[in-house]
């Protein structure tokens, strides 16, 4: 798969240098000192060698140190320095580094273009180069797996965990939190005191929560830095009265149980990332019960 990467890299050295800047000098040593670079990653991969991602995302990020510099400039190239791209293009071709800093011709009266047909104005910004950077995210390492510590804040804290992987733009996920409390109980009741006979509950002052979330969904990955999480699953989260006589009782108009929507947002700080999400589970008598949630994790 790193090789794959490389090679679609490697593809993407020629198209970077079609615009046209005032420094063609400095570009052109940018160039060749990525495409040196690509060269012995690409012999490293042919003799059996290994490429580390990082050193891979390194590269994509001098490509895109490349893009910037000839982003929003101006200017022409001169005979010597399209000799020098030919010499660096020639030596991509044949898959042996060298310097290509010597080479010099005598200026021509006229500035040459890179390209055989020159446009009919200068071009300030074109869209060759943000097409060649642009596959640029594709380089993060595909597949990686990450896990978090969640916790849910308002209204009633809970924990737990949630885990999932992205593949390119898109993954899955699933995830669980709870506050451990049980939520075993005798009976119901309203919460004015009513009991389904009709008495009236009698209580001890005692009251508990218990909640509960299970899920699982899609990630889509529109940027390297954040992410979106959307899934469904199973909420609870009910309200207990105690009477006195020490049983418990589930408040039923003010409790919560079924399908439980979850979504949120992923943010990616290098290998941390951080969740901010809510969930929402259906009640009776038109209760929706939502609550707010962060996370802390790692990518691995």
């Amino acid at each position: 798969m790193k090789k794959l990467i490389l090679l679609f890299l490697l593809a993407l050295l020629p198209l970077s240098l079609s615009a046209q800047t005032e420094d063609w000098d400095r570009a052109l040593d940018q160039y060749e000192s990525i495409t040196i670079k690509c060269i012995r990653l690409k012999q490293e991969l042919s003799g059996g060698g290994s490429v580390s991602s990082v050193e891979l995302r390194r590269l994509a990020g001098e490509l895109n140190g490349l893009k910037t510099s000839l982003h929003g400039a101006s200017g022409r190239m001169t005979a010597a320095q399209r000799a020098r791209l030919s010499e660096i293009r020639k030596m991509y071709a044949e898959g042996v580094p060298r310097s290509t800093a010597g080479v010099q011709l005598k200026s021509m009266k006229a500035p040459v273009y890179l390209f055989a047909d020159p446009p009919a104005g200068d071009i300030k910004y074109h869209s060759d180069i943000i097409a060649a950077v642009k596959p640029v995210r594709e380089f993060k390492p595909s597949g990686r797996p990450f896990a978090i510590v969640s916790a849910g804040l308002i209204p009633d804290f809970s924990f737990g965990v949630m885990a999932g992987k992205a593949w390119q733009c898109w993954g899955l996920y699933a995830s669980a939190r709870s506050n451990y409390v049980s939520s075993r109980h005798s009976f119901d009741c309203l919460s004015d005191g009513r009991i389904s006979d009709g008495s009236i509950i009698w209580t001890s002052g005692k009251s508990k929560v218990s909640r509960l979330n299970l899920s699982a969904g899609a990630l889509w990955c529109p940027t390297v830095w954040g992410s979106v999480y959307m899934g469904c699953g199973y909420g609870r989260r009910l309200l207990l009265w105690q009477d006195s006589g020490g049983e418990w009782a589930e408040v039923s108009n003010r409790s919560s149980a079924g399908v439980m929507l979850d979504a949120g947002i992923l943010l990616h700080y290098d290998n941390l990332v951080f969740s901010f999400g809510t969930s929402v589970v259906p009640g009776t008598s038109d209760y929706l019960y939502a609550d707010l949630s962060v996370g802390i994790g790692w990518k691995f």
